[in-house]
């Protein structure tokens, strides 16, 4: 998936071209799309749905398994350390507009998802997935507690 996105792939039928480019590299065993599709649908997780004011439906998506790799990868790869102090956290939010048939109008007046993202500089140590409709501030603090337990069940100061 990593290669089909750096060769513009776009979607997962997108792996054919991808394959057909590669297929004498050493990396020449790239599984078909049906395949990569299916292992993915194995990995997704339920969307979370919470009522906020007015009755309006928040749904938000996170998996801590891949969230406790991405600070596990940066520390095997020494972009994190352990006992370095200081580490600045950024929490940002963006409205990504997607034509998506699951996508929610925002407040930006645009059908998306609004994920929430922890960087330490620029490496993402948090991602958690929210519909388009959801206000960045919607459940901030379960956010972030998540995102403070991973750094710290990992040593990581900040």
């Amino acid at each position: 998936m990593f290669g089909n996105a750096l060769s513009q792939g776009s979607f997962f039928s997108d792996l054919e071209s991808f394959k057909e480019k590669y297929s004498d590299q050493v990396f020449h065993k790239i599984p078909s799309p049906d395949t990569v599709e299916y292992v993915c649908q194995e990995l997704k997780l339920p969307n979370e749905i919470k009522k906020g004011k007015n009755l309006v439906e928040h749904e938000f998506n996170f998996n801590n398994k891949f969230i406790e790799v991405l600070v596990s990868l940066a520390k095997e790869t020494k972009q994190l350390n352990i006992g370095e102090q200081g580490y600045v956290l950024d929490f940002d939010n963006v409205v990504i507009e997607t034509g998506k048939q699951d996508a929610k109008r925002s407040y930006k007046k645009v059908t998306g998802y609004h994920p929430n993202i922890v960087f330490i500089g620029r490496i993402p140590v948090h991602i958690e997935n929210h519909n388009g409709n959801t206000p960045d501030r919607f459940e901030q603090f379960q956010t972030l507690k998540r995102c403070f337990e991973n750094l710290n069940k990992n040593n990581l100061s900040y």
